[in-house]
């Protein structure tokens, strides 16, 4: 397995990659380690020793959303829009709405947010974290927050705990318990996830499920219909 595609920031990086995948010497020597593994293996293994290298290495095709050139200090926030052009969303009761974000630094995180345009009394909202499977889908839940009050307006946070690997699919996303409306990335700052088949594609978004609100959040079982042109909704992070 060559590592021509990959920065390697330094030789004791690169030192470290050897080591997880068995391999000293010749780097190429990994595609034999790689090739006798299960296929599902293989990939949990290479991307286990980029992750512990502390290598950020997409896959083609990613997006590298949200790009932060400089590392957020503490008490920063970074968001998951690739601009700064932002739009609403009206929520819907019971609904969960995701769209993937890559996170570009190692962080830790200790709130997540939303911003509420139009409130709605009694209503509230979570914020919740997926995690991603080999294929880039939502997996499984790794942080959801308490509820947000949208009774009011104003950007609101809740706390919650969480560490961020570099180069790592994220979900972010936001579960409703009312018709509350909240900010979202306008579609020129969401990366598609998908398009319309219309005359004029659409460009998709959103993975959108439902999951009645009073539920934790659960592990995501994919289908291609969840796929949506809702635009995400906008979620901040506060670093810890």
């Amino acid at each position: 397995m060559s590592r021509q595609g990959f920065t390697i920031q330094d030789a004791a990086r690169a030192e470290r990659v050897d080591a997880l995948l068995g391999v000293r010497g010749n780097p190429d020597d990994a595609a034999i380690r790689l090739r006798d593994m299960k296929p599902g293996a293989r990939l949990d293994a290479l991307i286990a020793a980029l992750k512990n290298a502390g290598i950020v290495a997409p896959f083609i095709g990613q997006f590298a959303g949200s790009p932060a050139f400089l590392k957020p200090a503490t008490a920063a926030y970074v968001g998951n829009g690739a601009n700064g052009a932002l739009s609403t969303v009206a929520g819907v009761a019971d609904r969960i709405s995701l769209a993937p974000w890559l996170c570009p630094w190692p962080l830790t995180i200790d709130q997540a947010g939303i911003s509420c345009s139009t409130a709605v009394d009694a209503s509230v909202c979570k914020v919740v974290i997926y995690d991603s499977d080999p294929l880039g889908r939502p997996s499984r839940p790794i942080a959801e927050t308490a509820d947000i009050s949208t009774a009011g307006t104003g950007t609101l946070f809740a706390s919650v705990a969480a560490t961020l690997s570099a180069g790592a699919i994220y979900w972010l996303g936001v579960r409703f318990s009312a018709t509350q409306t909240i900010r979202s990335l306008a579609n020129t700052s969401a990366q598609p996830i998908g398009w319309t088949s219309a005359a004029t594609p659409v460009a998709q978004f959103t993975l959108n499920d439902s999951l009645t609100y009073g539920l934790p959040a659960a592990p995501w079982t994919f289908a291609n219909a969840q796929i949506a042109t809702t635009l995400p909704p906008l979620v901040l992070l506060r670093v810890a």
